[in-house]
C-alpha cells in the first residue's frame, strides 16, 4: 500500500496513533479547553505530515485520510464553541460527569 520508499511508514503511523492516545490518556488532568486544543494540535500535525510525505500509492486513499483527519479536527474545533465558561476551567473528567471538587 505504501512506496516502497517508505517502507518506514508504518512505524510513523505508530507513532501517531500514540500521540493520539497519550492526549486521551493525560488529557484528563489538564481542563478541557486545553485537552480539545491538544486533541487538535496532533490531529492538525498528522494530517500535515500525511500530506507532505505522500506515503500512499494511490492518490484518493491519501485524499481520504486527509478528509478525514479535516473533519475530525473540525469536530474538536467546533466543539470548543460549546464549552460553558464554568466546564472550560475543570478538569475534563469533571466537566464530563457534571461533579465538581472543592
Amino acid at each position: 500500500m505504501c512506496r516502497p520508499r517508505f517502507f518506514w511508514w508504518a512505524a510513523v503511523l505508530q507513532v501517531q496513533t500514540l500521540a493520539l492516545v497519550t492526549v486521551q490518556t493525560f488529557g484528563r488532568t489538564v481542563v478541557v479547553l486545553e485537552q480539545a486544543m491538544l486533541l487538535a494540535i496532533v490531529l492538525i500535525t498528522n494530517a500535515a505530515i500525511t500530506m507532505t510525505c505522500s506515503p500512499v500509492r494511490f492518490p484518493l486513499i491519501m485524499v481520504l485520510e486527509f478528509l478525514s483527519s479535516a473533519v475530525l479536527s473540525l469536530t474538536v474545533i467546533m466543539s470548543l464553541a460549546f464549552l460553558e465558561e464554568n466546564s472550560s476551567s475543570l478538569p475534563s473528567s469533571a466537566a464530563v460527569s457534571g461533579h465538581r471538587s472543592l
